[in-house]
């Protein structure tokens, strides 16, 4: 009979407990309570009753009686653990007794029938004159149910078909009495809604004025060269105010791309507005966008108070320029890039890294000079080898001590090259640039255009951030070093061919024998040759690369779809369709990997084979040469060992041309993700415009409200005129005053859920179509509830600054026991930082998740909050909370707000909209949004069904 809405919470830990979630009344903290299950378990093994009417909802009316008989013996266990319950767990008890009136009353007294009010509730009066199995119910566990359903608080759990009682009387006014008293106590608060901004203006005036910033948030492009942000003061202007700045690094940093600034703004009486210019430094260079951050400081303010949000303010500074270089620019914008000499593009990034930071160039350059010294070490031992041999060996009067300082010239070195390749790690270059780069990706999806967004393949970004981008930098840039090193090694061999005789000269040898010619034969023709063949390969190379790459992204963008889409297949059953599906891409992938394998292959095997024939050519040539006594032994020694190096460097060169050639196809995809159209400068504009005429408006306010003790930032209006979009063209207009809870209903598909994504600053339309006051912080509540991996009090307090007192755990869980949250939720909340971190949107019911998420945005506390269909997801009880709690939004400028302060703060509005009349009519105005009407205000008694879609 407790089995109607009962169900193991998976982010519960396990018990043998059956949780049942009610809906307490407005004052009852009792929201789930559980009950041991070993009272249902004892009456199936008694064969009291079947399992399927423990695990059934047994409310029909022809079971009842059946459920009462059936449960008659069992009456004493229940009775027994209700006498000895405590009174919370006898609250839980009554309350579900609600579910299932006449079974559970029944088994307490099965025939106490007439002591059942009509509406099938016990009557306090008619239990306290029943026999002696309901006399044992405690005085006050009666009376908890008496006041239970006085209030009418558990009345929503009734259902149409819920059997009340036996007869056929109409009795849904019974059923839905509290939801409707509530219904009605929201609607005509709506009515009673007062504006209560000159009041609230007045009062702020008699205290020292607010200073903040004219907007959350700041644009600017490096061009411009400097950025001028607003910092208003509100409140009583009869005062001099004081008050300090400072600028704060964030992703830019003071010196490279801005140059610190603080000082003291010093607002004069009358004055309600001064500037704060920060100087902008710009590069000849692509970068990535940045920011930092103003604050104004409290302490040292004086005849002022900071603004409790705008006391700091964040500047994002763009460039415009194109990655890697501005030398195509055009052809990139325009999205031409089959055509791009990709060599050229490769060495515009080297060009790019080099430049882009200190710590590369330097790092670079000593990175090449540790490989030149490791070179000269090379070219000292080819001297000694062949001194060692024709010298000193074969000098019968030397001593030991010549053979003693060629030993330490060979190890001596071998400690300096140690010491500089484990130094070399520590400079940092690879590191720099790979970060760079994925930086780069990031920021710029996060900057991305809608049409950027919109067409950007599942798992490209994911592919381009864990392999494209390191690749670059490990197969790109950091193979120039061994470029340069070995091609540093062919210099060290051809200097010792033309200079040992004479070295050797001075160093005492008589030979008047040369090292053979064959060898600069070796060293000009084997790069000669392996240029010709990475010539002749590279188109195929090219393509075999590409075809692995394509395979691979499709592989994982089809992994991630069905991840995200994972529970629509289980759903549907297509677990097999997938299941080939990737089957094929597997096969797809491992064939195009094997073949661009076998390509790679045969192009590395080319220098070795080559070095091995001149080696076998040598030791032919060099021998004869040998026998006819043309060359001394150790220059043949020498000779063999330099054509083996020559060989090697030649081959370690290929292979370093190779990887860079395997490395362009990423590259470009690099390139294409990298200049994507971003939203940046359309930001720019509007929000430029929205500063520009909330400065206009204010001013003109403030001349006429002189006399009226409102704040004129208070009445800057929220308006939408012909608005222009990509996507829809609304004619008509919206104007509301802040503060008000405003609902917008019309056709489906026409429009509403595009206006309060512009109104949200999510979708940016074309300027001049709207305006939204500037210092308005603004957040849109998506319909679909979204959920990161970590604690629930984190994802709660995600729209919170760190340090922000909105995100104290007090005030999170009071909102959410005012959406009634079951108990267990708010135990997980409490624990904060401490709390189990897991993906709670595969672990929460729909109208628990879309209960948090609707908490979120409450916990933000936004001056503009945008919400679509806020109680799509929700019953009637719920759906009347979720109003309640946006009309306090608005009424009390805020939830969980210190009311002393409330004529302090900024006034909340609310737009949403709503397929639930109630929503129509616990708002303070109503817009019809229609593709063929466009935008415009309708009564509320206007409104039909047609209209909540």
């Amino acid at each position: 009979m407790f089995a109607a809405n009962a169900g193991f919470c998976p982010c519960q830990p396990e018990s043998d407990h059956r949780i049942v979630d009610v809906y307490p009344s407005a004052d009852d903290k009792y929201a789930s309570q559980q009950l041991p299950r070993d009272v249902l378990s004892h009456a199936k093994e008694d064969g009291h009753v079947e399992s399927s009417q423990i695990q059934h909802n047994v409310t029909h009316s022809q079971q009842t009686p059946h459920v009462a008989k059936a449960w008659t013996p069992f009456k004493d266990t229940v009775l027994q653990w209700f006498l000895e319950c405590s009174e919370t767990d006898a609250c839980w008890f009554l309350t579900n007794a609600f579910l299932h009136r006449k079974a559970v009353f029944a088994i307490l007294e099965p025939n106490t029938e007439n002591d059942l009010s009509d509406d099938g509730i016990i009557d306090s009066e008619h239990a306290s004159k029943s026999t002696d199995d309901v006399t044992l119910l405690q005085a006050s566990h009666v009376a908890t149910l008496s006041t239970m359903s006085t209030k009418g608080g558990y009345a929503a759990i009734d259902t149409p078909d819920s059997p009340i009682s036996n007869t056929n009387t109409d009795r849904s006014a019974h059923r839905h009495a509290s939801i409707l008293q509530m219904q009605e106590e929201l609607r005509n608060e709506a009515q009673r809604c007062v504006d209560t901004r000159a009041a609230d203006g007045a009062a702020a005036r008699k205290e020292d004025p607010i200073v903040q910033f004219s907007a959350p948030i700041y644009f600017c492009n490096d061009k411009e060269g400097e950025m001028v942000i607003d910092v208003v003061r509100m409140g009583n202007l009869d005062l001099r105010s004081e008050v300090s700045y400072t600028t704060v690094d964030g992703s830019a940093k003071h010196g490279a791309k801005y140059t610190k600034t603080s000082g003291k703004l010093v607002f004069e009486p009358g004055v309600n507005e001064l500037a704060v210019r920060i100087p902008i430094i710009r590069k000849e260079i692509w970068d990535i966008t940045t920011e930092f951050s103003v604050q104004l400081q409290q302490e040292g303010a004086q005849k002022c108070i900071v603004g409790k949000y705008l006391w700091t303010s964040r500047v994002k500074v763009f460039k415009d320029d194109v990655f890697p270089s501005n030398r195509y620019a055009e052809d990139i914008k325009l999205g031409f890039f089959d055509g791009l000499p990709q060599w050229t593009i490769l060495w515009q990034y080297y060009i790019l890294a080099w430049r882009s930071s200190r710590i590369v160039s330097w790092g670079s350059m000593k990175t090449c000079l540790v490989g030149q010294v490791i070179n000269l070490v090379f070219l000292a031992e080819l001297y000694l080898d062949v001194w060692l041999i024709d010298v000193v060996l074969r000098d019968p009067n030397g001593d030991g001590s010549r053979l003693v300082i060629i030993a330490a010239s060979m190890v001596l070195p071998f400690f300096l090259i140690h010491f500089l390749q484990v130094r070399k790690l520590t400079w940092k270059v690879s590191g720099t640039l790979r970060g760079a780069l994925q930086n780069a990706l990031v920021t710029k999806f996060l900057n991305y255009d809608e049409q950027s967004r919109a067409t950007l393949p599942q798992g490209e970004l994911v592919m381009a951030l864990t392999r494209a981008a390191p690749a670059t930098v490990e197969l790109g840039y950091m193979k120039i070093f061994e470029f340069t090193d070995k091609t540093g090694r062919l210099a060290m061999i051809l200097i010792f061919v033309l200079t040992a005789p004479q070295v050797l000269k001075l160093a005492g040898s008589n030979s008047e024998r040369t090292l053979d010619w064959l060898v600069l034969v070796f060293l000009a023709f084997i790069p000669m040759i392996l240029l010709i063949f990475l010539l002749c390969r590279g188109k195929r190379t090219r393509y075999h690369i590409e075809q692995q790459i394509t395979s691979q992204k499709r592989f994982v963008g089809q992994v991630e779809r069905i991840i995200a889409f994972y529970r629509m297949v289980a759903d549907y059953n297509r677990r097999p369709f997938f299941e080939e599906r990737c089957k094929n891409l597997v096969s797809a992938y491992n064939k195009a990997w094997v073949d661009a394998g076998m390509v790679v292959a045969n192009n590395n095997h080319a220098a070795p084979w080559l070095g091995l024939l001149s080696c076998a050519i040598y030791v032919v040539i060099g021998g004869l040469r040998l026998r006819e006594k043309k060359i001394t032994l150790g220059m043949y020694l020498a000779g063999m060992a330099s054509i083996k190096e020559i060989g090697a460097a030649c081959g370690e060169v290929y292979k370093a041309l190779l990887d860079m050639q395997e490395i362009l196809p990423e590259l470009m995809d690099l390139i294409q993700l990298i200049n994507k159209p971003i939203d940046l400068p359309q930001r720019l504009a509007l929000n430029r415009e929205r500063r520009s005429r909330s400065k206009e408006i204010r001013e003109q306010l403030r001349a006429e409200m002189q006399m009226e003790g409102g704040l004129p930032i208070d009445f800057l209006p929220i308006s939408v005129t012909s608005l222009r979009h990509s996507c829809n063209n609304l004619t008509g207009k919206l104007e509301i005053q802040q503060g008000q809870m405003v609902s917008l209903v019309g056709p489906q598909g026409q429009g509403k859920s595009t206006l309060l994504k512009i109104l949200g600053a999510v979708v940016l339309p074309e300027p001049g179509g709207f305006f939204v006051p500037s210092h308005l912080r603004c957040l849109h509540l998506s319909p679909e509830p979204l959920f990161f991996l970590g604690t629930l009090y984190a994802n709660l307090t995600f729209g919170c600054q760190p340090g922000d007192p909105d995100s104290r755990i007090e005030r999170v869980s009071n909102i959410c026991r005012m959406v009634r949250l079951p108990e267990w939720i708010l135990d997980i909340i409490g624990q904060e930082a401490d709390g189990p971190s897991k993906l709670w949107g595969e672990c929460l019911s729909q109208t628990q998740k879309s209960l948090l998420c609707f908490v979120r945005g409450l916990v933000a506390n936004p001056e503009l909050l945008c919400i679509q269909k806020p109680t799509m997801s929700y019953d009637e009880i719920s759906t009347t909370l979720v109003y309640r709690m946006l009309r306090k939004f608005c009424a009390e400028k805020g939830v969980e707000q210190d009311p002393s302060r409330c004529h302090m703060r900024r006034p909340r509005t609310c737009i949403f909209t709503t397929s639930k009349i109630l929503g129509v009519e616990c708002c303070d105005r109503v817009f019809h949004v229609s593709a063929k009407d466009g935008i415009k205000e309708i009564q509320k008694d206007e409104v039909d069904t047609d209209m909540l879609a």
